[in-house]
C-alpha cells in the first residue's frame, strides 16, 4: 500500500507542476479555454453535490452564474480602463447582492 501512495503523490505532484507552469507555456487562447473547463467543471461539481447527493433541484446556480457573467460582459463594455478582476468582482457583487436579496426559506 505504501507504493501505491507514494506513487499517487509523484503522479499528483507531476499533474500540479503541469498545471502551474501551464500559464507560462500556452497561448492565450489555450488558458482562455482551460479557464472556462474550470468554471464549468466547479459548476457541475457543486450541481452534483445539490441534485445528485441532496436530492434537490435547484435553477439559482444557473441564474446567479449567468447573472454573473452578464453582469461581467456588460461592465467590460461600459466602464472602459479598470482590471479585468474589476469587472469579474463587480459580477460576482451583482449575483451576491441579488442572491442576498432572493433568500427564501425552504421550510
Amino acid at each position: 500500500m505504501k507504493k501505491d501512495s507514494k506513487s499517487i503523490r509523484i503522479g499528483a505532484f507531476a499533474i500540479l507542476l503541469v498545471l502551474l507552469s501551464f500559464p507560462f507555456l500556452a497561448r492565450p487562447h489555450q488558458i482562455s479555454l482551460l479557464t472556462e473547463m474550470i468554471i464549468f467543471s466547479l459548476y457541475a461539481v457543486s450541481y452534483n453535490l445539490l441534485l445528485g447527493f441532496g436530492g434537490l433541484l435547484s435553477f439559482g446556480h444557473g441564474m446567479f452564474l449567468g447573472l454573473g457573467a452578464f453582469t461581467t460582459g456588460a461592465m467590460l463594455q461600459r466602464i472602459p480602463g479598470l482590471p479585468f478582476f474589476g469587472y469579474v468582482f463587480l459580477g460576482t457583487l451583482m449575483a451576491t447582492l441579488v442572491g442576498s436579496g432572493r433568500r427564501v426559506s425552504a421550510a
